[in-house]
């Protein structure tokens, strides 16, 4: 993420917050230029100082506006399902307008379940690392011996380069313990695999997954497998467990 965010960094958007009435009990406006579908970077702040994010576009007028920090990690998102209101994460106390001075395209791969089903390692925002597996079928399944817990499901995307995602915690400090969004691949996370972006419309999650080797269990795998296993990485007696080599 920070090196497009060196790319962009002359590149401005337009942020806007416009008070309005005097109807208290009225919800905020939110307001972003349209775009055509697919993803694209941005920028906001002003011309001097500004931050990068991304928007992706899908076909049927789903939005979602990622504005991150100075390290890259969202901060802000403005999320749009299909042609209804959007939605600030965390919400704006006021009416927001949101003018995009430049859009430029962004090539993104199309990911499946099967193509990030594997083993990950994440960091928490207090420093914790969880570990958790995603299966074929979609299932996100955090590892017996991760104090921070993540489990979940992921479906099928609407917005380009994403999957459905529906995220729970537990012992992971001030992360949600229940939220939505989505998983996100793009070519400036490497070396990280995906991002999991999601909000509970309050905070906002911002996850950089990275593939690991998964452990290898007696329990797992055939003696038979085991033992050519072993002999093939140590030469010598089994342990009960190794990292089993990457493909």
């Amino acid at each position: 993420m920070n090196r497009f965010i060196q790319r962009w960094a002359p590149v401005a958007l337009s942020f806007t917050l416009a008070a309005c009435g005097n109807n208290d009990d009225a919800d905020p406006k939110i307001s972003v230029d349209n775009l055509n579908e697919g993803a694209y970077t941005v920028s906001t702040g002003n011309a001097d100082a500004p931050t990068v994010g991304r928007d992706l576009a899908a076909a049927d007028g789903s939005r979602l506006l990622v504005i991150g920090d100075d390290n890259g990690v969202a901060r802000n998102l403005y999320r749009r399902t299909g042609s209804g209101d959007w939605v600030a994460v965390p919400p704006v106390g006021q009416d927001t307008r949101i003018a995009l001075l430049r859009q430029d395209p962004l090539v993104v791969a199309t990911p499946t379940l099967a193509s990030v089903a594997g083993h990950y390692v994440t960091t928490s925002p207090s420093g914790g690392a969880a570990s958790f597996s995603i299966t074929t079928d979609g299932r996100i399944v955090a590892d017996a011996t991760s104090a921070c817990r993540l489990t979940g499901t992921l479906g099928t995307g609407i917005l380009p380069g994403t999957l459905k995602l529906e995220l729970a915690t537990s012992g992971c400090g001030e992360l949600p313990t229940s939220s939505t969004g989505v998983l996100s691949v793009d070519p400036d996370l490497a070396p990280a695999s995906f991002r999991l972006i999601a909000d509970d419309r309050s905070k906002v999650i911002d996850l950089r997954a990275f593939a690991e080797c998964p452990p290898v269990r007696v329990a797992d795998v055939g003696s038979a497998r085991l033992t050519r296993h072993f002999q093939a990485r140590t030469h010598g007696a089994a342990r009960e467990t190794r990292q089993h080599p990457c493909p």
